[in-house]
């Protein structure tokens, strides 16, 4: 079972070069997901909570099949959601795919979940493109200069990678537009340190937050972080998925 980095939804500007769709390497990941016990954590779609912790149990020429979820709200939202995302890993390499029309089924005695069969796959072996979501109860927030007053805008922070931050909105006091820069941004990583940066906005698309709000979700990269932030971010990482694993 993989403990050595948490096993939740990354996003990527472009996941193009780690994207696989050829079908012969997805069903080889497949397979070997489903003949070894890799954990897979399964999410609602566009939610980072609640998951639930599973296993690939039977691959199929049409269908996926998954151990259920123990926890009963956890597993309607599951059937409930359009698609699941679901996580894994390989050989310390991230493993990402979604399926859609879950259905509760028993499988060989016991609960489980069915599921279409993916046709691509995530598969991201650089550890700095690892977006790892803020826990729910650690807030964090980028403050942003208004260079107009001289205040700054506080945008709640949904994820962190050492690429860049995924930012909560909509911010009214800003009209962000992709290639946009933000200069002069404030982060406090919690019991690290202080990060200033500036920041280009990638992608701007809307999401389902953890009360089941519709917001704005705006993708920044960090621009030309120094050696000193790249570690600070890191130690940040590092203390996530600590946490992380623990909580399993």
């Amino acid at each position: 079972m993989p403990d050595h980095l948490t096993l939740a939804p990354i996003q990527l500007d472009d996941p193009t070069p780690f994207l696989i769709q050829d079908m012969e390497q997805v069903q080889h990941l497949l397979t070997r997901l489903t003949r070894h016990p890799e954990l897979v954590c399964l999410y609602p779609a566009e939610r980072h909570e609640p998951f639930a912790l599973s296993a690939l149990l039977h691959l199929a020429e049409d269908h996926l099949i998954f151990d259920a979820s123990q926890d009963e709200r956890t597993q309607q939202l599951l059937l409930d959601a359009t698609h699941i995302i679901c996580v894994s890993s390989l050989d310390r390499v991230h493993i990402q795919f979604y399926v859609t029309r879950p259905q509760a089924i028993t499988y060989e005695g016991q609960r489980a979940i069915h599921a279409n069969r993916p046709e691509a796959l995530l598969y991201v072996q650089r550890r700095d493109y690892f977006r790892l979501s803020v826990p729910a109860n650690q807030w964090m927030y980028c403050q942003i200069p208004a260079h107009e007053n001289a205040e700054f805008i506080a945008a709640e922070i949904a994820d962190i990678s050492l690429g860049g931050i995924g930012l909560l909105g909509p911010l009214p006091a800003l009209i962000l537009t992709p290639g946009m820069r933000l200069t002069g941004c404030r982060i406090e990583l919690a019991d690290v340190g202080t990060l200033l940066v500036d920041l280009l906005v990638c992608t701007l698309h809307t999401l389902t937050t953890r009360s089941d709000q519709h917001t704005l979700r705006i993708g920044c990269r960090f621009i030309l972080l120094t050696g000193s932030d790249q570690t600070l971010i890191q130690r940040y990482l590092n203390r996530l998925e600590r946490s992380r694993i623990v909580r399993k």
